[in-house]
């Protein structure tokens, strides 16, 4: 129950349905839904795709995280901020955000 509790999760955190990840890993709805229901798990081939997606995918979240926070970075440099963090705290208190506890 645990893995299928973990891949709806991971599906959800990508924003997927359960039909666009049956169509990514080329099986059937049906097959995604009893995986997350815990009523059948992954094997074998299935299981090497599934692995072998969301390792693909967090890698690229990955990567995307890294180039934002260079280009944060730079951005922050270019306006004399001490530090990225400095230039966010900056911009929540002047816009009343609120919304990070940095």
């Amino acid at each position: 129950m645990l893995i299928g509790l973990e891949l709806k999760q991971a599906r959800r955190e990508l924003g997927l349905t359960q039909k666009e990840l049956a169509n990514e890993l080329e099986v059937s709805l049906p097959t995604v839904v009893n995986w997350e229901l815990g009523k059948s798990t992954p094997r074998g081939q299935n299981r090497q795709k599934l692995e072998a997606f969301f390792n693909e995918k967090n890698t690229e979240d990955e990567l995307i995280s890294a180039q934002i926070n260079d280009a944060l970075q730079v951005v922050s440099d270019d306006l004399g901020f001490d530090d990225l963090n400095d230039m966010l705290k900056t911009i929540i208190r002047k816009h009343n955000l609120g919304l990070l506890d940095l």
